[in-house]
């Protein structure tokens, strides 16, 4: 815990998101929740939430206004910059500061005609931006289609600050469809633009009017035209989505639905490890330990709907002793109110108070990203 302090005392945006990838893949627990406290009380302090609080430490990786920087061999320069797949792009530069031939993954080896020396530290600056750029995507991928799935609103000030301008966001987000709110009601899908402007499906250019919102809009919410005609846009573009979002896969409630335990669970057993990383890269999260220190439950907390849910599992996993638990079944997932998830839960009594939720009840996105995630743990179950 002391290195996370060391972290936050740092106060940089390097080490704030440190801290956030902590909070979102540690494998540890107890790390992972001093992550989130952590970040909770750094967000406290300026008075924000943490999402808005992560919004603003995203670090640039050193890539200018533009979402590039220029890397030289003495006499060659190259451009570097960050794909839309989250991958470091490179551009040779010719003589008229223009980019020419094909983009490259990595910078090409020196010539004889290079300055050996200046090269050399080139290539090792390279690999650290290359580095840093790759974990800087990675942690805002995650947090992407957290956004999504939560429904993450930004009033349209701050997703233009923090997401439309950003350096190394810019880039990531536009193959993304957005669904703009004015403040009249009126809506419209968008995406962002590398000159840092929105854009309907028709190229027109949209400014927010004031009071607007803007949320990553889920495919439920798109209609199957509008689906087609963003895939061809795209496409034409050839803006490759870090986010399954378009093609994503939806779900229903079950038929067999009745009770507040939600139906047509898998039924098979899985594994520790393979259970914990499907549900964690998802965004849902161990429960408290329990007795002997056993971990009965994982739960996903859903704020922008109010709600929480909690998954119960068979035996329980050992915490710190993860992968020497036995393989798991699925017992119930349950809805419940969202402050039943957000002091952390151990253990569930329902015989002594029901908190349980009606499935009917709650936005059908909440219900198809659950039954996402089950489906993924059913791919993982063993035969």
């Amino acid at each position: 815990m002391l290195g996370l302090d060391a972290l936050a005392a740092t106060g940089t945006n390097a080490a704030m998101q440190a801290i956030s990838g902590i909070a979102g893949k540690s494998k540890f627990k107890g790390v992972q929740k001093a992550a989130n406290e952590s970040l909770q009380r750094l967000a406290d302090l300026q008075g924000l939430t943490v999402d808005e609080f992560e919004d603003r430490v995203v670090p640039d990786a050193g890539l200018d206004e533009r979402g590039v920087r220029v890397l030289d061999y003495g006499p060659r320069q190259f451009r570097v910059g960050l794909g839309t797949d989250g991958k470091p792009v490179v551009h040779a530069l010719g003589d008229d500061g223009r980019p020419t031939g094909k983009p490259r993954t990595s910078l090409p080896a020196p010539t004889s005609k290079d300055d050996a020396e200046t090269a050399a530290e080139t290539k090792k600056e390279f690999t650290v931006l290359r580095k840093h750029l790759t974990d800087v995507a990675s942690i805002q991928t995650t947090r992407l289609e957290r956004a999504m799935v939560t429904g993450r609103v930004w009033s349209a000030g701050d997703h233009a600050a923090y997401v439309l301008r950003h350096p190394v966001l810019n880039s990531l987000v536009r193959p993304l469809v957005w669904r703009l709110t004015e403040a009249d009601g009126t809506e419209r899908l968008v995406r962002v633009t590398e000159d840092r402007e929105y854009v309907t499906v028709e190229e027109d250019p949209v400014e927010p009017g004031e009071g607007a919102t803007i949320a990553l809009a889920h495919p439920l919410t798109i209609d199957e035209a509008d689906k087609d005609a963003w895939r061809t846009h795209l496409l034409d573009y050839e803006l490759t989505s870090p986010v399954e979002q378009l093609d994503r896969a939806v779900f229903g409630l079950p038929d067999e639905q009745d009770g507040p335990a939600l139906a047509g669970l898998p039924t098979g057993r899985i594994g520790p490890g393979a259970l914990s990383t499907t549900l964690e890269r998802a965004g849902w999260r161990r429960g408290e330990p329990q007795d002997a220190g056993v971990i009965h439950v994982f739960t996903l907390a859903l704020p922008t709907h109010g709600v929480g849910v909690v998954l119960e599992i068979s035996d329980g996993l050992w915490a710190g002793m993860l992968h020497e638990s036995g393989p798991q079944k699925l017992d119930a997932v349950s809805l419940v109110p969202l402050s039943y998830v957000e002091g952390g839960v151990g253990y569930v009594w329902w015989d002594r108070e029901d908190p349980r939720l009606d499935w009917t009840t709650v936005d059908p996105v909440v219900v198809s990203e659950v039954r996402r995630t089950l489906a993924a743990v059913e791919a993982r179950m063993e035969a």
